[in-house]
């Protein structure tokens, strides 16, 4: 009875753990994309109505302010998100490495890029702070999951050959 009540509440955790990977994925592909677009012409941002998403609102503007730098640090490390929430969704614990030192770096960045003054840096970064924070921490309470599904291929080999001489035993 509690094995199968442990197992419900594993497989919830894994279904909000998986979506909250998906998420990640998404914003990643998101920051990859926009990164791309303020490179290649800001005005395609207006074209495609990106301003419109929450978050986004302000990307012409403080792209046209900023260092000429800071779109391919976006683009790289929106990449490195997204691998690292790949790879949690692939159950590697690096992928939480690689997304906890992308996102925290994304934190940094328009301090040093923005040409701003840091309280309106602040101010204008706080919606994408606090999503990341809360990304972060949630991932992190879910770290034991990650390596309790994950199995390493060394234990895998030692389990089948504690099985086969489990099996060879029953046999005789």
């Amino acid at each position: 009875m509690k094995k199968e009540k442990k197992q419900k509440i594993k497989t919830k955790r894994s279904i909000i753990f998986r979506v909250l990977c998906y998420l990640s994925m998404g914003g990643g592909f998101l920051g990859v994309f926009i990164g791309i677009l303020s490179i290649i012409d800001l005005d395609l941002i207006n074209v495609l109505n990106i301003n419109r998403i929450p978050g986004y609102t302000t990307i012409k503007s403080l792209t046209w302010g900023s260092d000429a730098i800071y779109p391919y640090l976006k683009i790289v490390l929106y990449g490195a998100s997204f691998t690292g929430a790949l790879l949690m969704l692939m159950k590697r614990r690096r992928g939480i490495y690689f997304y906890t030192i992308a996102q925290g770096i994304l934190l940094i960045i328009p301090y040093l890029t923005w040409n701003l003054k840091p309280i309106v840096v602040f101010f204008t970064d706080l919606p994408d702070m606090i999503f990341t924070i809360a990304f972060i921490a949630a991932y992190w309470i879910y770290y034991s999951e990650i390596d309790f599904i994950y199995i390493k291929p060394e234990e895998l080999n030692q389990e089948s050959s504690n099985e086969e001489s489990v099996n060879a035993g029953n046999v005789k």
